[in-house]
């Protein structure tokens, strides 16, 4: 667990950071880039709240931890969706 909070949650806060700066022209994959930048925050949200319910034994920390990292994996599985539809529109 210590490298997730030493190493790894700080890299997913900064690379979170470095996608909110990237500006998309196109309104459509701005749109997706969108669903991406909610996709990292719900699973940095719930990561974080998941070191914090360990740390404190705090059962609804935890469920709410897996809320949010559900919510994450989901609006990935959107992303993923949108970006594919995306692709062959451009492909045609």
């Amino acid at each position: 667990m210590y490298r997730v909070v030493s190493t790894d949650l700080p890299e997913w806060v900064q690379l979170s950071d470095d996608f909110q700066q990237i500006e998309v022209e196109d309104d459509e994959l701005a749109d997706i880039h969108d669903v991406y930048i909610e996709a990292t925050a719900a699973r940095i949200r719930g990561f974080t709240l998941l070191l914090s319910g360990l740390e404190n034994f705090d059962r609804r920390a935890i469920a709410d931890a897996n809320d949010a990292i559900g919510e994450g994996n989901q609006l990935v599985r959107e992303w993923g969706q949108d970006m594919d539809e995306f692709v062959e529109d451009v492909e045609g």
